[in-house]
């Protein structure tokens, strides 16, 4: 080091010789320090403060590492953790040698109590698993700020319905932002609760049963139920239905009844019970008074009836038959019917029946004889109409009356008498089986010395009603209806016919003679096949027959 004394007016610049000499720093102070920070989380922030005998002018700064030591307040936490914070520090002063150390902050995890959870009560439903109510959870040693959620597993003791059952509380959880400061303290939270288990209702239903009728078949109601316990079925109305234990249903009678299934309550279940209104309909059946005869003067034979469609071995009672007023020759009408209140298991159809009155032996000819008989032929044809048949007739030169016989389509030809019609030419037979097909042909008389001189007899009209189960012929069409032939010469007759109900079949009853007929077999004949053959000059007709006397006529000229 050098010394310099500058000239002044009296005296010389004069520098000395060098000098030497050594400037030590001072000695830094040794109770400069920072404390260690243990704290228990409580929401507040905290860092380290530096003590001691710190020169007035040092500079203290504060870092996270010791070579960041760059900021003049210490760094400060608040959230719990695994490993204490570090902070480093340093104290710098002009003189003095630079003081640097760290400090730690330890904040532990606040202990936490958790109680207040409430079980929730529910039916039973065979599982322990029970549901928690955290609405009034008490969170103890929780800083006022936090907001944290709790959830837990609660298992009953049981699945069995009980009341004030135990809850177990386990596995209790914490969430929300700050939870991570928190520790639950096994001895200190809440291990049960308590809550009801109530008996569970039971599903039962049973399907909607159509109506039934009287004579059905056993069925089974459609019975669903949640659980398997045994099940009761009563009948309201055991004269209707009755029900056996497995729910299947008997038909009594007819009627209307309610079942009513149930189920009886058990330990964890409600009793149940569930109805099924049933009807049943009276069965629909025919009854038919059968048909009678008798002699003119004698006394009337006991009428009987026959039911189609009864069930197992039921009879009827109460049945009421009765004929139509009239001693003579002819056919009378036996009606049935049913007393009030009888046979309340059916519907009944009531079908006529015919008490024939025929004249004594001698009198006059029966009806099978006239039939056999040979007379000359006149037209007559039958309508069927609801339960009537509408007979027709041609008018018979010198007549002066017709009688009517009649006959069921049997196969057989006991004709009886029906009706004597002295003056005009047709016949309406009422109150008919209309399931039933019919016969029927007409006599023309004259009155001679008191007896029956027989003029002619029609053709055999065969009529089937509307619901019996064949038709009848509505239109006759032929090929030709004039023919001129030579003597000797033919002609083959072909037909169409056209039918009342083409879903059904025609009747089919006439005989090969019947099918085709001449007015006058010494002008031309026709053969059953159908070919005429002309015998003789003159004119005739030919008729092509049907089962009801609906025919198509062909005039045949012989030249």
């Amino acid at each position: 080091m050098y010394a310099k004394v500058c000239a002044t007016t009296n005296y010389n610049e004069y520098v000395t010789q060098p000098v030497q000499f050594t400037v030590a720093k001072r000695e830094a102070p040794t109770d400069i320090t920072a404390a260690d920070i243990v704290k228990t989380y409580d929401g507040k922030s905290y860092g380290i403060t530096v003590t001691g005998d710190i020169p007035e002018d040092a500079v203290v700064t504060y870092g996270t590492s010791e070579d960041a030591c760059d900021k003049t307040v210490s760094p400060k936490y608040s959230q719990a953790s695994d490993e204490p914070y570090t902070v480093y520090y340093k104290v710098a002063a002009r003189g003095y040698d630079t003081i640097s150390g760290h400090a730690t902050i330890t904040i532990n995890r606040r202990p936490l109590a958790v109680s207040g959870i409430k079980a929730t009560s529910k039916a039973y439903d065979g599982q322990t698993e029970a549901k928690l109510d955290y609405s009034g959870v008490v969170l103890n040693g929780k800083v006022s700020a936090d907001v944290i959620a709790v959830t837990a597993t609660g298992t009953f003791d049981s699945a069995d319905v009980g009341t004030g059952k135990t809850v177990s509380i386990t596995d209790i959880k914490i969430s929300g932002k700050t939870a991570s400061n928190y520790i639950l303290t096994e001895d200190a939270q809440q291990q049960t609760a308590k809550a009801d288990i109530t008996p569970a209702g039971t599903t039962l239903t049973v399907g909607k049963v159509g109506a039934k009728t009287y004579g059905g078949a056993k069925f089974a109601l459609n019975v669903k139920c949640s659980r398997n316990d045994k099940k009761t079925f009563t009948s309201s109305n055991t004269k209707v239905v009755k029900v056996d234990g497995t729910g299947k249903v008997t038909i009594v009678g007819a009627g209307k009844a309610v079942v009513t299934v149930s189920v009886a309550a058990n330990q964890n279940y409600k009793a149940a019970a569930a109805k099924v209104a049933i009807t049943v309909n009276k069965k629909a059946i025919r009854v038919t008074a059968n048909d009678a005869s008798k002699y003119e003067g004698k006394a009337d034979p006991k009428f009987t009836f026959t039911a189609e469609g009864l069930v197992g071995k039921d009879k009827l009672t109460g049945i009421v038959l009765k004929r139509a007023a009239g001693e003579k020759s002819g056919t009378y009408t036996i009606t049935a019917s049913q007393k009030k209140g009888a046979n309340p298991n059916y519907n009944i159809t009531f079908a006529i029946g015919r008490l024939v009155i025929k004249k004594s032996p001698n009198v006059e000819p029966s009806g099978t004889e006239l039939y056999k008989k040979t007379l000359p032929f006149f037209l007559m044809k039958g309508k069927g109409t609801g339960t009537r048949i509408d007979l027709t007739w041609d008018k018979v030169k010198g007549a002066t009356g017709y009688d009517v016989y009649w006959s069921y389509c049997n196969g057989k030809n006991n004709f009886n008498k029906l009706a004597n019609v002295p003056k005009s030419q047709k016949y309406a037979d009422k109150n008919l089986n209309n399931k039933r097909e019919y016969k029927y042909f007409t006599v023309a008389y004259k009155m001679s010395g008191g007896k029956k001189v027989y003029l002619g007899r029609t053709n055999t009209v065969h009529v089937a009603m509307p619901q019996a189960s064949k038709t009848n012929v509505l239109k006759v069409t032929v090929n030709k209806t004039k023919v001129n032939l030579a003597k000797g010469k033919t002609f083959k007759i072909t037909k169409k016919v056209k039918l009342e109900n083409p879903k059904k079949k025609a009747l089919n009853h006439l005989t090969k003679k019947e099918r085709f007929i001449t007015s006058n077999a010494k002008v031309a004949t026709v053969s059953s096949a159908g070919v005429i053959k002309a015998v003789r000059k003159g004119t005739c007709t030919v008729y092509v027959m049907s089962e009801n006397g609906v025919c198509a006529k062909i005039k045949v000229t012989v030249k």
